[in-house]
């Protein structure tokens, strides 16, 4: 039996993660951004303009979830702040992380880290 997590859900894109901290890194925000929707129940606004409203829900999961993370093109991600950025332009380290803590990560990402020398062949 698993024991039950916290997760952060983000309500525009769909997104969930297992904290606060990965929700601000993933979108390059505050974690005092984060906080302050989730206390208050309201939208926040990016320094970019972008609206986003977080809540907490109860979770198994130990990894955060991209609920569409299939790409149109196997060449670029369709989330997160590198939509549309062509996977040989994303830095590694991104990439990584994206690897380590999305579910349903799009097999781009770990063929990209593969070509990289970041991951050892499968």
């Amino acid at each position: 039996m698993s024991a039950l997590m916290i997760s952060v859900i983000e309500w525009n894109t769909g997104q969930s993660f297992h904290s606060k901290n990965l929700a601000a890194s993933y979108f390059n925000i505050p974690y005092s951004l984060v906080t302050r929707s989730i206390k208050k129940k309201e939208e926040v606004i990016t320094e970019r303009g972008k609206k986003l409203r977080f809540t907490l829900g109860g979770s198994t999961r130990s990894r955060s979830v991209v609920h569409k993370p299939k790409t149109d093109d196997g060449e670029t991600l369709n989330f997160g702040k590198h939509k549309r950025v062509q996977m040989r332009d994303i830095p590694t380290q991104y990439l990584k992380w994206a690897y380590d803590n999305v579910s349903r990560c799009p097999k781009c990402v770990e063929n990209e880290l593969i070509k990289r020398n970041e991951l050892l062949n499968r």
